[in-house]
């Protein structure tokens, strides 16, 4: 699959994106733009299905879902940001915020 993503908020580069590469069966990805914002985006519909806005008090640099056992589809829900701000934050899909 090849195709283009334009920032819908007008950020003016994607910092860091993600997808779970391990899961064939799964299509969402994770966007983040130098605005401080998360896109959540569904790659099957081609949209965003949510946006977190001041994510980090500086730009997020690295997003990452969790990789270890999918024993617990819990843990599919979660993934981590990191920035220059010196936090790294543990992110809930679920609830749209960090949960630690």
């Amino acid at each position: 699959m090849l195709q283009s993503y334009d920032h819908p908020s007008g950020a003016h580069a994607i910092s860091s994106f993600t997808f779970h590469n391990s899961r064939a069966t799964c299509q969402i990805g994770i966007v983040a733009g130098t605005n401080k914002e998360l896109i959540i985006y569904d790659a099957n519909s081609n949209k965003a299905i949510s946006v977190v806005n001041d994510t980090h008090a500086r730009h997020v640099h690295t997003v990452k879902f969790f990789e270890g056992s999918y024993s617990d589809n819990d843990s599919l829900n979660t993934f981590l940001t990191s920035a220059t701000d010196s936090y790294i934050k543990l992110w809930d899909l679920r609830v749209g915020k960090p949960v630690r």
